[in-house]
Protein backbone atom coordinates (compact mmCIF):
# COMPACT_ATOMS: atom_id res chain seq x y z
CA UNK A 1 0.00 0.00 0.00
CA UNK A 2 1.42 3.31 -1.07
CA UNK A 3 1.73 6.15 1.44
CA UNK A 4 -0.64 9.63 0.71
CA UNK A 5 2.96 11.12 -0.22
CA UNK A 6 4.38 8.50 -2.23
CA UNK A 7 0.60 8.76 -4.09
CA UNK A 8 1.46 12.24 -4.58
CA UNK A 9 4.91 11.64 -5.84
CA UNK A 10 3.46 8.96 -8.22
CA UNK A 11 0.06 11.44 -9.47
CA UNK A 12 3.19 14.69 -9.85
CA UNK A 13 5.36 12.61 -11.61
CA UNK A 14 2.92 11.19 -14.16
CA UNK A 15 1.44 15.44 -14.86
CA UNK A 16 4.52 16.41 -15.73
CA UNK A 17 5.34 13.51 -17.98
CA UNK A 18 1.37 14.55 -19.67
CA UNK A 19 3.17 18.18 -19.78
CA UNK A 20 6.20 17.11 -21.92
CA UNK A 21 8.70 16.27 -18.90
CA UNK A 22 11.37 18.89 -19.50
CA UNK A 23 11.32 22.54 -19.17
CA UNK A 24 9.54 24.81 -21.00
CA UNK A 25 12.57 27.26 -21.56
CA UNK A 26 15.66 25.06 -21.80
CA UNK A 27 14.76 21.34 -22.28
CA UNK A 28 16.05 19.97 -19.39
CA UNK A 29 14.48 17.83 -17.33
CA UNK A 30 16.51 18.25 -13.46
CA UNK A 31 14.36 20.28 -10.43
CA UNK A 32 11.20 20.68 -12.62
CA UNK A 33 8.75 22.62 -11.06
CA UNK A 34 5.02 24.08 -12.11
CA UNK A 35 5.56 27.79 -13.16
CA UNK A 36 2.42 30.11 -13.82
CA UNK A 37 3.55 32.88 -15.81
CA UNK A 38 0.61 34.61 -15.31
CA UNK A 39 0.28 34.26 -11.50
CA UNK A 40 -2.03 32.02 -9.41
CA UNK A 41 -4.77 33.07 -6.89
CA UNK A 42 -4.21 29.67 -4.57
CA UNK A 43 -1.38 28.80 -2.37
CA UNK A 44 0.24 25.17 -3.15
CA UNK A 45 0.99 25.11 0.79
CA UNK A 46 -2.70 25.87 1.48
CA UNK A 47 -4.44 23.07 -0.80
CA UNK A 48 -4.49 19.35 -0.28
CA UNK A 49 -2.14 17.32 -2.42
CA UNK A 50 -5.30 15.91 -4.51
CA UNK A 51 -5.97 19.59 -4.85
CA UNK A 52 -2.48 20.75 -6.00
CA UNK A 53 -2.24 18.10 -8.68
CA UNK A 54 -5.81 18.70 -9.67
CA UNK A 55 -5.74 22.17 -9.89
CA UNK A 56 -2.30 22.57 -12.19
CA UNK A 57 -3.13 19.96 -14.31
CA UNK A 58 -6.72 22.18 -14.98
CA UNK A 59 -4.05 25.22 -15.01
CA UNK A 60 -2.05 23.50 -17.97
CA UNK A 61 -4.94 22.36 -20.15
CA UNK A 62 -6.18 26.10 -19.35
CA UNK A 63 -2.60 27.38 -21.11
CA UNK A 64 -2.19 29.09 -17.61
CA UNK A 65 0.78 26.27 -16.32
CA UNK A 66 4.21 25.35 -17.72
CA UNK A 67 7.17 23.45 -16.51
CA UNK A 68 10.09 25.30 -15.74
CA UNK A 69 13.47 23.74 -13.86
CA UNK A 70 14.56 25.40 -11.07
CA UNK A 71 17.11 27.48 -12.46
CA UNK A 72 14.51 29.26 -15.36
CA UNK A 73 12.01 29.27 -12.59
CA UNK A 74 13.62 30.98 -10.27
CA UNK A 75 15.33 33.47 -13.13
CA UNK A 76 11.85 34.43 -14.74
CA UNK A 77 10.67 34.96 -10.90
CA UNK A 78 6.88 36.02 -10.10
CA UNK A 79 4.52 37.41 -12.29
CA UNK A 80 3.76 40.35 -9.65
CA UNK A 81 7.10 41.84 -10.19
CA UNK A 82 7.03 42.41 -13.51
CA UNK A 83 5.02 42.60 -16.82
CA UNK A 84 3.92 39.92 -18.82
CA UNK A 85 3.33 39.76 -22.62
CA UNK A 86 2.15 36.08 -23.69
CA UNK A 87 1.29 35.68 -27.79
CA UNK A 88 -0.38 32.47 -28.26
CA UNK A 89 -0.08 29.94 -30.52
CA UNK A 90 2.22 26.60 -31.19
CA UNK A 91 5.58 29.00 -31.08
CA UNK A 92 4.24 31.33 -28.99
CA UNK A 93 6.88 33.40 -26.62
CA UNK A 94 6.73 35.06 -22.93
CA UNK A 95 8.38 38.16 -22.70
CA UNK A 96 9.05 39.60 -19.16
CA UNK A 97 9.49 43.56 -18.90
CA UNK A 98 10.68 45.59 -16.41
CA UNK A 99 8.01 47.74 -14.83
CA UNK A 100 10.02 50.86 -14.62
CA UNK A 101 11.97 51.00 -18.27
CA UNK A 102 9.92 48.30 -20.11
CA UNK A 103 12.93 47.05 -20.94
CA UNK A 104 13.17 43.16 -22.16
CA UNK A 105 14.53 40.97 -18.76
CA UNK A 106 14.19 37.42 -20.01
CA UNK A 107 12.42 35.54 -23.27
CA UNK A 108 11.72 32.63 -23.79
CA UNK A 109 9.93 29.80 -26.15
CA UNK A 110 7.17 27.33 -24.97
CA UNK A 111 7.91 23.38 -26.27
CA UNK A 112 5.60 22.63 -29.35
CA UNK A 113 3.21 19.96 -28.14
CA UNK A 114 -0.46 18.76 -29.06
CA UNK A 115 -1.36 21.03 -26.25
CA UNK A 116 0.27 23.97 -27.62
CA UNK A 117 -1.52 27.17 -26.04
Amino acid sequence: MMTKAERYACNRQSLIEQMGGCCTYCKSTEKIQFHHPFGRLWQPNKAARWVRIARYRREWQSGLCVLACKKCNLAIGKPSGSMYVYVRGSYGKIVKLDKVTGQEVYSGNPVQSEFAY
